[in-house]
């Protein structure tokens, strides 16, 4: 039996992150990612990598703050990240304005003024606000491939000694042993001394539906319309705090996505027909109605999948009841990638050993344990 000295499960943005920041704090470590599809294309594959610098709460705020900081140094660590900067607007009812201009994380939020509707309108020329709306500028986001991002920390892994990834291999369960966790794969067994399980919207197949139950935790369904309108190099995110929606130009493809709240729970992750369906589209094309109606009818299919919510919202990192080697994280509640590296430095700040700096983690309040 192969033994390591720490095995993750969980291929996805969090799990990958958790590797590279384990491999850096300890470069002597045996490290073993495994995940059952392909690594980067399980919930991570179908974010639109918006990289939104905000948070509704002191504690979203400090979890997007450090995992902004952190993914700048990735990008300038490793080749091929590909963060594309750009600028961002939000419509917000007025009443709510001020709270969420005091969200912005090291921003020079602000209402728009004229001159800076008259540049938005150059890309959504019959933008529509009511007259209890406002529209904020001065925010500077970013935004990336999430596919691209976990496949650049894979090919910076993968020349590290002791590292190794397993694709396309199940992890059937978890067992503590003595000193140590085995892992039962679909192929095969192996040991490790610690353990990560990072599986996001397939979190209930290990963590067990008692224990789901016990934390708030959902699956839900994350759904966005793809709108078939090739984007300006100039052309900006367009976010709606009311309706918890956004519009982002995907310049490599060509195409834009309209992400919006799908009110789907307790879905199955596995579940083949989870597709665009007819209530889905009537959310995303009323939001178009009322705010572009001359992008409807542009939208042509979108992209489905699930992530794990907890009841505030608030992702969590907490160890095993059963055994304190072995640690659970994830419920990004549809911001998972925007906080994964966060959520991956607070796991590993749970491991013994792992970090030498622990003063450079993720406050402990940020995240639920």
């Amino acid at each position: 039996m192969e033994q390591f000295d720490l095995a993750i499960a969980g291929g996805g943005i969090i799990g990958t992150t958790i590797a590279y920041l384990a491999k850096s704090a300890r470069p002597d470590l045996s490290v073993l990612l495994v995940d059952r599809s392909m690594a980067g294309r399980g919930a991570t594959y179908f974010s639109g990598g918006h990289m939104h610098p905000h948070g509704s709460s002191a504690a979203q705020r400090e979890l997007a703050a450090r995992s902004m900081e952190l993914y700048g140094s990735l990008a300038t660590e490793l080749t091929g990240i590909g963060f594309r900067p750009t600028h961002l607007f939000a419509v917000v009812s007025r009443d709510r304005s001020q709270e969420v201009l005091e969200g912005y994380i090291g921003q020079a939020a602000h209402v728009a003024t004229k001159e800076e509707e008259k540049l938005l309108r150059r890309t959504f020329v019959d933008l529509h606000l009511e007259r209890d709306q406002v529209l904020l500028a001065g925010v500077r986001s970013q935004y990336g491939s999430p596919p691209q991002v976990v496949q650049a920390i894979l090919r910076y892994l993968r020349t590290r000694p002791g590292f190794h990834c397993w694709e396309s291999v199940r992890v059937d369960s978890i067992i503590a042993d003595e000193n140590k966790l085995r892992f039962q794969l679909s192929d095969t067994s192996v040991a490790a001394n610690q353990a990560v399980c990072c599986t996001g919207p397939w979190m209930r197949e290990l963590l067990g539906a008692e224990a789901v139950q016990r934390h708030g935790l959902r699956v839900k369904k994350v759904a966005a319309l793809h709108v078939e309108s090739i984007p300006d190099e100039s052309d900006p995110i367009l976010y709606f705090f009311d309706e918890d929606a956004y519009l982002l130009p995907l310049h490599a493809q060509g195409h834009w996505i309209l992400s919006f709240t799908s009110q789907d729970w307790d879905c199955d992750p596995n579940d083949p027909l989870l597709t665009i369906s007819s209530a889905d589209r009537r959310v995303a094309e009323a939001l178009l109605h009322r705010y572009i109606p001359s992008w409807l009818g542009r939208g042509g299919g979108g992209r489905v999948s699930c992530d794990l919510y907890s009841r505030d919202r608030l992702p969590f990192a907490m160890r095993s009841p059963d055994c304190s080697r072995f640690v659970f994280a994830g419920a990004g509640s549809g911001f998972g990638y925007r906080l994964a590296p966060a959520i991956a430095e607070k796991a590993l700040s749970l491991l013994e050993g792992y970090l030498p700096q622990p003063n450079r983690c993720v406050p402990s309040g940020a995240l639920r344990s």
